[in-house]
């Protein structure tokens, strides 16, 4: 699979947060984001039910309306790999992901020594990421399952779940967000 996604006009004020950490591309002015991403991926599936797969995405905001601060150009790469295993009914999963440190400008200057939060925005902006999982089905439709999920961060950035709003910001940069899930899926 491959997948691209442009956004020439994500409009903000003139502070992003990346990872937890701002960057800022203008003292008082807003400013115009663009968000480009790639991603690619393979999975293989054994006859004996165990599942392989591999996922590199790229991602880099820039700052296409850049204000006072200049230009911003930050790029991010992340490598993903997941297994699963089926056999009847039962689906087993782990996934471990890795996020490389930040690369790229702000105002001109190389982000390794542009002041984070716990240190340079080049320097130790990187996090792992494990996921583990069973899910049973109850029918074709309908299954029951159970995650534990634990994301490392650096001590300068602040990756935190997707679903989750425990208000990761660069004031708790470095912590290490944990999720334990319980659930049901019916697919209708």
């Amino acid at each position: 699979m491959y997948s691209y996604l442009q956004d020439k006009d994500l409009l903000t004020n003139a502070t992003v947060s990346l990872g937890g950490a701002n960057i800022n591309a203008g003292a008082t002015v807003s400013a115009a984001w663009k968000i480009t991403s790639n991603r690619l991926g393979a999975r293989y599936k054994f006859a004996n039910g165990l599942g392989i797969g591999a996922i590199w995405d790229s991602s880099k905001l820039d700052a296409a309306s850049p204000g006072a601060g200049g230009n911003v150009g930050i790029k991010r790469s992340v490598w993903s790999f997941p297994v699963t295993y089926e056999t009847g009914n039962h689906h087993m999963f782990i996934t471990h992901s890795r996020a490389r440190d930040w690369r790229g400008q702000v105002g001109g200057a190389n982000v390794g020594t542009v002041a984070g939060a716990g240190g340079t925005l080049g320097s130790d902006t990187g996090a792992k990421m494990w996921n583990l999982g069973y899910a049973y089905k109850l029918s074709q439709r309908t299954n029951v399952h159970v995650s534990y999920n634990s994301i490392k961060n650096d001590r300068s950035v602040a990756y935190d779940f997707f679903a989750q709003s425990s208000g990761m910001t660069a004031a708790n940069a470095g912590a290490d967000p944990k999720q334990f899930a319980v659930g049901i899926r019916h697919t209708f």
